[in-house]
């Protein structure tokens, strides 16, 4: 082939590579503002139930970044809204209910609106309500069992302390 017949594959190879490249940065960067999630500036109604889309996020005793941290919690924990929305700390605040015991804040860029049947009794999606405290005790046991890798769960119900 002449020089400018292997030039001229190089050049489509290389610009077909360029073009799958920037469809998946493309496709990458659409995907993860689609599930990331974000309700700041929505209102969603009191016992509407709203899911973490992050992990590790932390949940405060009352809005903004500088107040006691109450619970870590972490996509996909689900909880009905409590009612509160409060503007501090360049983020909006949302009241959630049932965290780790407490009715605590958390940020709205990470949290989306879910279904009521995420919020179903209990703070998982698909979980169901545990009004046993032997039983949600022992369920919690194994759950920070399973946190620590001690052991292995295929499904953990509910959320605890």
């Amino acid at each position: 082939q002449s020089t400018w017949g292997v030039g001229r594959l190089w050049w489509q190879q290389y610009t077909r590579e360029f073009r799958m490249r920037v469809l998946v940065v493309l496709g990458t960067v659409l995907l993860s503002t689609w599930v990331s999630g974000n309700i700041t500036g929505q209102h969603p109604v009191s016992g509407t139930c709203l899911c973490l889309t992050g992990t590790n996020v932390n949940a405060h005793s009352s809005a903004g970044l500088h107040t006691s941290v109450v619970a870590s919690v972490s996509k996909p924990s689900c909880y009905k809204f409590h009612g509160g929305i409060l503007t501090k700390d360049g983020y909006t605040w949302y009241q959630l209910q049932h965290v780790n015991g407490h009715n605590a804040w958390v940020a709205g860029t990470f949290l989306s609106i879910s279904t009521a049947s995420h919020c179903s009794g209990s703070s998982t999606p698909g979980g169901t309500a545990c009004n046993d405290a032997t039983a949600k005790d022992y369920a919690c046991k194994l759950l920070h069992l399973a946190d620590a890798g001690t052991i292995t769960v295929e499904t953990a119900p509910v959320r605890c302390p």
